[in-house]
């Protein structure tokens, strides 16, 4: 028998889900200004996204939702140990994340728009460099939680109301159009107002002339 949350459970879970997409907007963010994943951050959202998903789906919920996170930290975990120079060690709570909070139904479609938006943000930070380079410092946070978002949401509006589930199809296309805007947004947001995929260009130069003027060294962060 399906669980049926009541409004009690409706209205905990919507605001576990409204903190968690906070959490998910404030780790894209520094991830951008910074080039790191905040723990205190990916903790709380991992919290609120499961508290969403106990309160929403019922208790029998977090088992398969704590278990693919599990796998997904282990994989990724994996990966960072073979290829340590194209994977961070951030990418684990990033991956976590998604799988706990899209389970195995609907992580494998998720990491579709992922990949797509993983492409965008590299070729959209190549191009704010002035030319393009196969290796280049990106967040990966923003693609990552642009494409969590819309997913998360489709799988709690499905479970409210399952008498409106689309097709396969018109999932997909929700989850890679509303990520697109969210994508599209972030990037905007941080290259005109904070900057950040003109670090890149400023970095290039100073590894050129890493004294720049007035004698004073520059210090190039590794990303």
């Amino acid at each position: 028998m399906p669980h049926e949350p009541g409004m009690t459970a409706l209205i905990l879970g919507g605001a576990s889900a409204l903190l968690a997409f906070f959490a998910m907007a404030r780790i894209a963010w520094i991830d951008m200004r910074q080039f790191e994943i905040d723990p205190d951050w990916a903790a709380i959202a991992g919290w609120a996204i499961l508290g969403a998903i106990i309160t929403i789906e019922g208790p029998r919920a977090w088992p398969s939702a704590v278990g693919a996170a599990v796998v997904a930290y282990s994989v990724v975990w994996l990966a960072t140990l073979l290829l340590p120079a194209h994977i961070g060690a951030g990418e684990t709570r990033l991956f976590a994340l998604c799988a706990l909070a899209l389970g195995p139904g609907h992580f494998p479609r998720a990491m579709v728009a992922v990949s797509v938006f993983l492409v965008v943000t590299r070729v959209a930070y190549g191009l704010a460099r002035g030319r393009w380079r196969r290796r280049c410092p990106m967040p990966a946070a923003l693609p990552l939680m642009a494409a969590l978002g819309p997913a998360f949401v489709l799988r709690m509006a499905l479970e409210i109301r399952p008498d409106i589930a689309p097709g396969e199809s018109w999932s997909f296309a929700f989850v890679l159009l509303a990520g697109s805007a969210a994508l599209a947004v972030g990037l905007l947001a941080v290259g005109f107002r904070a900057g950040t995929l003109r670090i890149p260009v400023r970095l290039s130069q100073a590894a050129e002339n890493p004294h720049g003027s007035g004698g004073r060294v520059h210090q190039r962060k590794e990303t």
